[in-house]
C-alpha cells in the first residue's frame, strides 16, 4: 500500500472511531411532522349524485387517527342514530345507520377529527358531501350567536335550518341541517338549497335536535332568513416592476356566500319550579324555606291557638325563604306551634296553583336539651352570687346588628337591630354634631324602614351635611324588643362622605325605542347603580370613584328588569347593549358621554376586560 492509499486508509478509520465514539447521542430523528394528512380518494367521489349506498370510504395520504368522532364530526341533516366512523390505517370509513333521506344533499363536516397517526397534525375544514337526488345543494349560511344577557359568544350550540316552518316545527321534528358553533360563536351551515329557511339555536340536551325541554338555551329569529346565495366579487391586484412602472394587474375572483352576517341571542327559560322545601324552628322564630317565592308571599295561619296578628314576616333577599318573627309572648314560649301554610306551587304545565299545607314548628330534643342546660347554669350562677349579694346583670339585652360609619351620600343612614322592635321612646334618643370632642345638640328624629324586607331596620333622620361627624346617643332601653329585652346606652357616630369625593357621568343615548335603563357595573360584572333612560339621557350623580363599565337595557315591559325569551310566545329576549369601553372617574369630575346603541354591531361591543358573571342580573 502507497503513503498516499495508507494516508487515505487512515483517515476513514478516523472518521469511523469518532461516529462510534459518538453512539450515545442517538439518532436525531429529523424535522418534525407539522404536515396534516391530505384526502386523495373517495368513496363515493365527492360531491357525487344519486348515491345509493350507506357507506363512505375517504382515503388520505398518510396513516390518520380519528379523533372523537360523536363530538367532533357534524352531519347534515342530522342522524337520529350517530353513523359509525373509524380510522382503518390511511382510510376513514363512515357507515351510515340511519335510512339516507330520498334527494337530499348530505355534508359531513370532519371538525378537529382527523389527524395524522404521528404527531395528530389536525386536518381542517375538510367537508365532504354527496346527494341521494340529481343535484349537490352547496349554499352556505354563516353567523354567530351570543348569549342574549351578557353579549358573550354562544359556545358548541347547534344552530338548525327548518326550509317548511310553522310555529310548532322547532318543537316536534329535527333540523334539517345544522352546525355547530366554535369559541367565538361563529356557525357555518352548509349544504343549503336556494330556498327560504327559518334558523334556531339549541343547545340540544337529549340529542333530538329539537326544542322540548324548558332547560334547553335556545335562539330564533321572528322572520325568515334571506334566501341563500351566492355574491361574485371581483378583486384587483396590481404588482409593479419597479417603484412607479405597473408590471401586472391580476384578477381574482371570489364568491361570497350570503347570509353571513346572522346574529342569533341565545337564552334559556328559567326551570326552577316553585315548591315548599322545609320548615325549621328557632325559640323566636321560624323559617319556611321554598325553591323561590313568586307573585306573594305564604299566608300563614295559626292553628293551635286563636291569636291574631302573632308574627312579623322578614323575605329574605334572595326571595326563597321567609323568616317568621314570633311577636307574642306565650307563643314563642311554646315548644309546638301548629300552622296552615297557603302558597303558590308550580304544577305540571308550570302554572301556579295555589296549595295548602298543614305543618308543625317545633324545637327539637337538641334545642330543649340546650335551653335547659344554659337555664340551669344561669340558676346556679344566680344562687352563688345571691349569697355574696350580688345580682347577675342580664346578658340577652338588645344589640344593633348594623350601625354607619362612613356613609356613601346616597344612602340613608340606617342602624338595625338584631331581632324586631316592639317599643321605642323617642325622648331617649339624642342628635349631636360632634366637633373634636365637642357635642352640639341639633334636631333629628328616628323612623322604622316602611320596606318589608327590613323590619328591624331605622332610619335616622336630620339634616345632615357632608364631612361632619355627628353623634347619636341612645340611652338605655329607649328600645325594647317583643320578648323583653332592652338595650344598653349606645353611641352611634357617622360620617356623610364630602360631595367632591364623588364623581358625575352623564350618557346621553341614541337609537333606543322604548323604555330602558343602565346598569354600572364593577369588572368583575357586578352591578351597582342603576339609572332609568329619560329623555335619551341616563345621568349618574355621586359615583365613587374608579374604572367602571356601563351596559344599556330596552326594558320592552318597563318593570326594570332584564327579561329572557319564551317561544311559546313567540316572545324574544330583551335587548342588552354595551358600551365598548371603560370609563375612569377621580373626585369631581364631570363626565359625558354620546352613546349610539346600535353603531357598532353587538358582538363587538363587549369590552374584552370585563369578567363574566355567573349570576344573572336582577
Amino acid at each position: 500500500m502507497g503513503n498516499k492509499n495508507l494516508k487515505i486508509f487512515i483517515l476513514c478509520i478516523g472518521f469511523i472511531l469518532c461516529g462510534c465514539a459518538n453512539m450515545g447521542q442517538g439518532p436525531t430523528g429529523g424535522k418534525k411532522d407539522i404536515v396534516a394528512p391530505s384526502a386523495t380518494q373517495f368513496s363515493p367521489q365527492n360531491k357525487a349524485t344519486n348515491v345509493k349506498g350507506n357507506k363512505i370510504e375517504i382515503l388520505f395520504d398518510e396513516y390518520i387517527q380519528v379523533n372523537n368522532a360523536n363530538q367532533n364530526i357534524i352531519v347534515s341533516p342530522p342522524q337520529k342514530t350517530q353513523p359509525i366512523t373509524k380510522g382503518i390505517g390511511k382510510k376513514v370509513v363512515m357507515e351510515f345507520r340511519d335510512t339516507l333521506q330520498p334527494n337530499t344533499t348530505y355534508t359531513i363536516d370532519f371538525g378537529k377529527s382527523i389527524g395524522d397517526y404521528t404527531e395528530n397534525n389536525l386536518t381542517k375544514d375538510f367537508v365532504y358531501s354527496f346527494s341521494t337526488g340529481e343535484n349537490v345543494d352547496s349554499l352556505k349560511l354563516s353567523g354567530i350567536v351570543l348569549n342574549a344577557d351578557n353579549l358573550t359568544p354562544c359556545e358548541d350550540i347547534y344552530v338548525g335550518i327548518h326550509s317548511i316552518c310553522d310555529d310548532s316545527t322547532f318543537t316536534n321534528r329535527p333540523f334539517e341541517r345544522i352546525a355547530k358553533t366554535d369559541k367565538e360563536g361563529k356557525f357555518t351551515i352548509l349544504g343549503a338549497g336556494n330556498k327560504q329557511y327559518k334558523i334556531f339555536a339549541l343547545k340540544d340536551l337529549n340529542n333530538n335536535y329539537y326544542y322540548d325541554q324548558r332547560g334547553e338555551t335556545i335562539a330564533f329569529e321572528d322572520i325568515a332568513t334571506p334566501i341563500p346565495s351566492i355574491e361574485t366579487i371581483i378583486q384587483s391586484d396590481t404588482t409593479f416592476g419597479d417603484s412607479a412602472t405597473i408590471d401586472t394587474i391580476i384578477h381574482k375572483t371570489i364568491y361570497k356566500y350570503l347570509p353571513d352576517e346572522i346574529l342569533l341571542r341565545a337564552f334559556v327559560l328559567p326551570t326552577e319550579i316553585q315548591e315548599f322545601k322545609k320548615i325549621k324552628r328557632e325559640r323566636n322564630y321560624f323559617t319556611l324555606n321554598f325553591t323561590k317565592i313568586e307573585k306573594s308571599l305564604p299566608k300563614v295561619t295559626l292553628l293551635n291557638s286563636d291569636k291574631e296578628e302573632w308574627f312579623i314576616a322578614e323575605p329574605s333577599i334572595t326571595t326563597d325563604t321567609v323568616k317568621y318573627w314570633i311577636t307574642d309572648s306565650t307563643l314563642f314560649a311554646m315548644d309546638s306551634l301548629q300552622i296552615a301554610i297557603e302558597y303558590l306551587v308550580t304544577d305540571s304545565l308550570r302554572d301556579l296553583i295555589p296549595q295548602t299545607d298543614t305543618l308543625w314548628a317545633n324545637l327539637t330534643g337538641k334545642q330543649l336539651s340546650d335551653e335547659a342546660k344554659k337555664l340551669e347554669s344561669r340558676k346556679k350562677l344566680e344562687e352563688r352570687m345571691a349569697k355574696r349579694g350580688i345580682k347577675v346583670k342580664r346578658d340577652n339585652l338588645l344589640k344593633l346588628s348594623k350601625e354607619p360609619s362612613t356613609v356613601e351620600i346616597y344612602n340613608p343612614v340606617v342602624i338595625e337591630w338584631e331581632r324586631p322592635i316592639a317599643h321605642l321612646d323617642t325622648s331617649k334618643i339624642h342628635f349631636y354634631i360632634k366637633e373634636d370632642s365637642v357635642l352640639t345638640p341639633i334636631k333629628g328624629s328616628i323612623e322604622k324602614d316602611k320596606d318589608p324586607y327590613y323590619p328591624r331596620q331605622y332610619k335616622l333622620v336630620g339634616d345632615f351635611k357632608t364631612d361632619i361627624f355627628y353623634q347619636v346617643d341612645i340611652d338605655s332601653a329607649a328600645f325594647y324588643d317583643y320578648y323583653g329585652n332592652h338595650n344598653n346606652a349606645i353611641e352611634v357616630l357617622f360620617r356623610i362622605k364630602p360631595i367632591d369625593n364623588y364623581a358625575t357621568f352623564t350618557l346621553n343615548v341614541k337609537n333606543i325605542e322604548g323604555e330602558a335603563f343602565v346598569e354600572m357595573i364593577t369588572k368583575t360584572d357586578e352591578v351597582i347603580r342603576r339609572e332609568q333612560v329619560k329623555n335619551n339621557m341616563a345621568k349618574f350623580i355621586h359615583i365613587t370613584p374608579g374604572e367602571y363599565f356601563f351596559r344599556l337595557i330596552e326594558d320592552k315591559n318597563g318593570n326594570g328588569l332584564w327579561d329572557t325569551g319564551d317561544y311559546s310566545q313567540g316572545l324574544p329576549p330583551e335587548y342588552v347593549y354595551y358600551l365598548p369601553k371603560r370609563i375612569k372617574f377621580r373626585k369631581n369630575w364631570d363626565v359625558e358621554e354620546e352613546w349610539d346603541v346600535k353603531e357598532i354591531p353587538l358582538e363587538e361591543q363587549r369590552p374584552s376586560d370585563l369578567a363574566i358573571s355567573k349570576k344573572q342580573s336582577k
